[in-house]
């Protein structure tokens, strides 16, 4: 799956609205990967900034991970979402 969720962020914008909706899904092993997902989109997952930030909130510490590679990578629009996720 963690493959899969590469490759998704190598298409580049066109992933956009899979990730987004993934970022949604009740399953935290698909939010998981859909975060993988955005890290490999880099800048161009800013517009999942705010539901990356949600998962450094969780509990789960790999999705917290996972959700704060990914707001790293998108750089500097995802500051805020960065620090209140660690909040």
């Amino acid at each position: 799956a963690r493959v899969s969720a590469v490759a998704l962020g190598k298409l580049g914008k066109a992933a956009l609205p899979a990730v987004e909706k993934a970022l949604a899904s009740k399953n935290p092993d698909v939010r998981f990967h859909a975060a993988v997902a955005a890290r490999e989109l880099g800048a161009q997952a800013a517009g999942l900034a705010e539901a990356l930030g949600k998962l450094l909130a969780e509990g789960d510490e790999e999705l917290a991970q996972a959700g704060a590679a990914a707001l790293v990578a998108i750089g500097p629009p995802a500051i805020p979402h960065l620090l209140d996720g660690l909040a």
